[in-house]
């Protein structure tokens, strides 16, 4: 049995090296990611110059995991922010507040790729895009 790969928990210097990269890769990654929510709700408590734009250039691109969230929403609203779509589709206000802050200004297609990723909160404002058209219908002001 001393030949071949290592066995088990016996990693070569080479493995840890990568491990290593890998795990900076993520941390820096989340750090991005966690920098650009903080400049979307306004915070400017953060000096960094990366020059990130608050949403990407041009239309959004969905995720296979993004279409299946977007649905049969007509597709004018995927770059649509929350609120505006809530509107569009006949909600009102309370709709609109029902949805975190962090997430009213987000366009629906970001919301239906974070929802894909398992963001709940970003799930439930994609919720409330969806039903805004049923409620309207509900309570007569107009829907589609």
């Amino acid at each position: 049995m001393g030949r071949g790969r290592p066995r088990g928990g016996q990693r070569g210097p080479r493995n840890s090296r990568l491990a290593r990269e890998v795990s900076e890769e993520v941390e820096e990654t989340a750090e991005n990611l966690t920098r650009r929510g903080r400049r979307r709700r306004g915070n400017d408590d953060d000096t960094d110059t990366d020059n990130t734009p608050e949403t990407p250039a041009g239309p959004v691109k969905l995720s296979a995991g993004g279409q299946r969230k977007f649905g049969n929403l007509p597709a004018d609203m995927k770059d649509m922010p929350a609120t505006e779509a809530v509107k569009a589709r006949g909600g009102g206000q309370a709709q609109v507040n029902m949805i975190d802050k962090e997430y009213q200004n987000m366009t629906v297609g970001e919301l239906a790729n974070r929802a894909a990723a398992g963001d709940e909160k970003a799930e439930t404002a994609m919720k409330m895009v969806k039903q805004a058209s049923s409620k309207a219908q509900k309570y007569g002001r107009g829907g589609h």
